[in-house]
């Protein structure tokens, strides 16, 4: 409608600087939705809430402005509660993954109260609990095994620790503990060198680059080359 008004006017000079200046803050206006079109479409939303407020100060009757608004502030809640989670869950997971389920519990207490009615943070909890107990179980295993060996009871003392490392195997304590069952009982065992192999075999097929087993069973080797060398004396 102005375009025509100048159309008609052409000498009228105000018509025409009313044009200019409508159609500058047009332009204004349409970058900024454009700008906060493509925030939007990045998740930036806090961003792109900044190009609408921005808009609602030099133009707040552009249609549906409030509806835009209302959107970003929705979906940025949105983000930032999925990121909140995504967060929760990755520091429980770790806690998980270390067998540290006491943090993982400690962590999962006010994650719940975040999020009272996730489904996903109830299973977490009860995973964490049964793996709890599950660890308190292989801990009872190691221990008696651990008092076997002191007690020179090797065989049992080894079953025990077998059957942690078996029930457990990521636990890391628990194969540390079995390998250590094994060097002991193979330093225990070095006048039956046959059986002392095995165990230090064992400890290799548990842990390649263990360097005390493969010491010993260097060792055990040089000291049955010597024997067979005075015994061919």
């Amino acid at each position: 409608m102005l375009d025509d008004i100048v159309r008609e006017n052409p000498e009228v000079v105000e018509f025409s600087r009313l044009l200019q200046v409508t159609q500058e803050k047009r332009d204004l206006v349409n970058g900024i939705v454009k700008r906060a079109h493509d925030l939007e479409a990045r998740e930036l939303y806090g961003e792109a809430l900044v190009q609408w407020e921005t808009l609602q100060t030099i133009y707040p009757m552009f249609p549906g402005l409030s509806f835009e608004m209302e959107n970003v502030r929705l979906r940025r809640e949105l983000g930032e509660r999925v990121a909140l989670k995504n967060h929760r869950v990755s520091e429980i997971n770790q806690a998980v993954e270390v067998g540290d389920f006491d943090e993982a519990l400690r962590l999962l207490s006010p994650t719940l109260e975040e999020f009272p009615n996730d489904r996903e943070f109830a299973e977490i909890g009860t995973y964490i609990r049964q793996h709890q107990e599950f660890s308190e179980r292989t801990e009872e295993l190691i221990f008696k095994g651990r008092e076997r060996l002191d007690n020179g009871e090797i065989s049992d003392g080894l079953e025990k620790l077998r059957q942690a490392y078996e029930a457990a195997s990521k636990i890391k304590r628990a194969k540390a503990e079995l390998i250590d069952g094994l060097l002991r009982a193979a330093r225990v065992s070095q006048s039956d060198p046959r059986q002392a192999r095995a165990y230090l075999r064992e400890i290799l097929n548990l842990d390649p680059a263990n360097h005390a087993a493969t010491g010993l069973l260097r060792y055990l080797d040089d000291q049955a080359e010597y024997q067979h060398v005075e015994t061919a004396k």
